[in-house]
C-alpha cells in the first residue's frame, strides 16, 4: 500500500513538473524589449491568460529589440509556432526601435474569425495608443478588441447553427405536406400553349421577334478602405498585418 502511494506521489510530481514546463513555454506575454513595468506586465499577463482560457483562443503579445526575419510577420509566425501555443490564436509582435513597428498574425480558426473588417476594428482599437508611445494602452486595447471579435464570432456561429436546425425542421414538415398535396391534383399545367387552343380556331399568318428595350447595368469596382498596409498571407499560410 505504501509502495502504491509512493508511486502515485511520484507520478503527481512528474505531472506537476510537466505542467510547469508547459506553462513556461506558453507564456502569453514576453516583454524582451522591457517596454512594460512589472505591474503592467502582471496585469496584462493575467488578462491574456483569462481571455485565452475563456475563449479557447490564445492571445499572445511579444516585444523584441531585433527580428529573426527581415519581415516582422514571418518573425511573429515563427515565434508563435516555436512557443508551442494553441492551434487557434493570434500573436502581436512589437519591434522596439526609434520608430516602433508592429505585426500580428492569426492561426487556425483565426483565419476565418479575423477577416478584413475585423482587422480594421482591431487596428482602430490599438493603433492610436501604439503610435503615441503608450505601449501598455496599445497592448491592452489589442487584447480587449481581440477578445470581443472572437466572442462575437462564436455567438454568431452558435446562432447560425440554431437557425439551420429550425429551418431544417420546418422543411422536414413542409416537403411531405407539399408532396401529399400534389398527389391530390387531377389537372396538370400543360407545357405548350397549343394544348389550350381549339383546333383550327386561330391561324397565324406572320411572326417575328421585336426587341424594344436594352438594359445595361454597371457596378462600381470596390475600393480597399483598409486602415493599414493591408492584409497579407505569410509563408505558413496565415493572415496578418503590419505597420
Amino acid at each position: 500500500m505504501k509502495r502504491l502511494i509512493s508511486i502515485l506521489l511520484a507520478l503527481t510530481l512528474c505531472l506537476a513538473l510537466i505542467f510547469c514546463v508547459r506553462a513556461a513555454d506558453n507564456d502569453l506575454l514576453v516583454d524582451d524589449a522591457d517596454l512594460l513595468t512589472d505591474t503592467q506586465e502582471k496585469t496584462l499577463r493575467e488578462k491574456l491568460a483569462r481571455i485565452s482560457s475563456e475563449q479557447d483562443f490564445d492571445v499572445v503579445i511579444a516585444t523584441t529589440d531585433a527580428l529573426t526575419h527581415s519581415d516582422i510577420l514571418e518573425h511573429a509566425e515563427d515565434f508563435y509556432e516555436d512557443g508551442n501555443y494553441a492551434e487557434d490564436g493570434i500573436i502581436f509582435v512589437c519591434l522596439a526601435a526609434e520608430t516602433p513597428r508592429y505585426g500580428y498574425v492569426v492561426f487556425g480558426d483565426g483565419n476565418d474569425i479575423f477577416d478584413d473588417p475585423a482587422m480594421d476594428d482591431l487596428d482602430a482599437a490599438f493603433r492610436p495608443s501604439f503610435y503615441s508611445g503608450n505601449f501598455n494602452g496599445a497592448f491592452t486595447a489589442f487584447a480587449d478588441e481581440a477578445e470581443k471579435i472572437v466572442a462575437d464570432y462564436s455567438a454568431i456561429s452558435v446562432g447560425t447553427i440554431l437557425i439551420s436546425i429550425i429551418i431544417g425542421a420546418v422543411l422536414a414538415l413542409l416537403i411531405p405536406m407539399a408532396t401529399l398535396k400534389g398527389q391530390l391534383k387531377s389537372v396538370r399545367m400543360q407545357p405548350q400553349a397549343s394544348n389550350y387552343v381549339r383546333r383550327n380556331s386561330m391561324v397565324l399568318t406572320q411572326d417575328r421577334d421585336l426587341y424594344l428595350y436594352r438594359n445595361i447595368t454597371r457596378t462600381a469596382k470596390p475600393k480597399n478602405n483598409s486602415s493599414s498596409g493591408g492584409t497579407r498571407t505569410t509563408s505558413g499560410g496565415n493572415r496578418g498585418r503590419s505597420g
